[in-house]
């Protein structure tokens, strides 16, 4: 029988992509032991650069007896956080690709396309400075979300998968970094339904790439003006790997509440590589000003607990269709970034578990994210 070569990568990753994850998480776990040059390598402290400083200091400086007792109690004494811009120039332009076809089991159903252009900004206007400390950073995204159900070649409603639907909005908000914590309020505020135009966009694009058509949108919810209101509070831990390779461990908790969703969410994740960048794995790394290469890859895992996700249980005021949703998810995200001068990218893969009852296994998904940085 013949198979078409794309058709058996897909019946091949469909199958296997919970392996192909399992071996990129154990790669990534034995990259920290393989870089390590000795056993005691791994360990919390000052980076590379400071304990080479340190170390002229102290032969600069004469040693004496309350000295000696200083540094002995210093090695065991936690350090202030040194508090580190986090992104190094006044604008960063950031764009987002997340779609389903990028992903290892190539579907294309559920959140089946992000696409995301926007800034960071690191001056506070004028104007914005009674209510933004001059030291925070703004974000500034546009984005549109499409959700469909997995059997999109079908016509007539499909009650047992989620509902079409489509979300263009704004999002303002701001990035506060003291020290080793970092805290992210942002406001999501955009329209639900025809109006976000997520049925002419997946359509034009199947058009001329030659996918299936979908033909259910009529099915979509209905317009309804969106509302999400986004909390995250981050804390890192940076360790030393070897004289080229660091790490950092960042754990999270936050939520989010409006009719659009509402959520509380936890987790954790692991950076290693060479030049981490100071932005907490926000998502967007910072500018090296010795223009050297930054190279790390990450995994993160997320448990969130679902109020209401107006994805899956429709509309807030009007009927419409929906499905029963569950309330606890969890999310495994692995990815790697390259960054040289001013350019740099990011490639993301992601898998959850089921998000409502009559879901038919857990999704993946794959995003490209593209940064340049301005300096006015």
């Amino acid at each position: 029988m013949f198979v078409k070569p794309l058709g058996l990568i897909n019946l091949i990753t469909k199958k296997y992509y919970s392996m192909f994850y399992q071996l990129f998480i154990l790669l990534s776990l034995s990259f920290v032991f393989f870089n390590s040059a000795h056993p005691s390598s791994l360990k919390l402290g000052l980076s590379q650069d400071e304990k080479e400083q340190k170390k002229l200091e102290n032969l600069e400086t004469p040693m004496t007896s309350s000295h000696a007792l200083k540094l002995s109690l210093s090695s065991v004494t936690p350090q202030k956080d040194i508090e580190d811009p986090l992104f190094e120039h006044d604008l960063k332009l950031i764009i987002v690709v997340s779609n389903d076809s990028f992903s290892v089991n190539l579907s294309d159903r559920h959140l089946t396309s992000r696409i995301r252009i926007g800034a960071i900004k690191r001056s506070i206007p004028q104007n914005l400075q009674g209510y933004i400390d001059a030291r925070d950073y703004i974000i500034m995204t546009l984005s549109q979300d499409i959700y469909t159900p997995e059997d999109i070649d079908q016509a007539e409603l499909q009650e047992d998968q989620r509902p079409y639907a489509g979300w263009l909005y704004f999002t303002l908000g701001k990035i506060k970094q003291r020290g080793n914590r970092v805290t992210v309020l942002t406001a999501d505020i955009g329209i639900v339904g025809p109006s976000a135009r997520a049925q002419e966009a997946q359509t034009e694009v199947h058009a001329k790439i030659g996918s299936v058509k979908p033909l259910g949108w009529q099915h979509q919810l209905s317009d309804e003006f969106g509302v999400k209101l986004n909390y995250r509070e981050m804390f890192r831990n940076k360790f030393i790997i070897s004289k080229y390779i660091s790490g950092e461990l960042i754990k999270f908790y936050g939520g989010s509440a409006g009719n659009v969703r509402t959520s509380l969410e936890a987790g954790g994740a692991l950076r290693i590589g060479y030049n981490i960048p100071n932005d907490f794995g926000i998502g967007f790394s910072n500018l090296n000003t010795r223009s050297q290469w930054i190279i790390f890859h990450y995994i993160q895992l997320k448990g969130e607990y679902v109020i209401r996700d107006i994805f899956l249980d429709g509309n807030t005021f009007n009927e419409s269709h929906s499905v029963e949703k569950r309330e606890y998810i969890a999310t495994l995200t692995a990815g790697l970034t390259a960054q040289k001068g001013k350019w740099g990218a990011s490639l993301i893969q992601s898998i959850s578990t089921e998000e409502f009852e009559e879901q038919d296994g857990g999704d993946s998904l794959g995003e490209l994210r593209i940064f340049y940085n301005f300096l006015f």
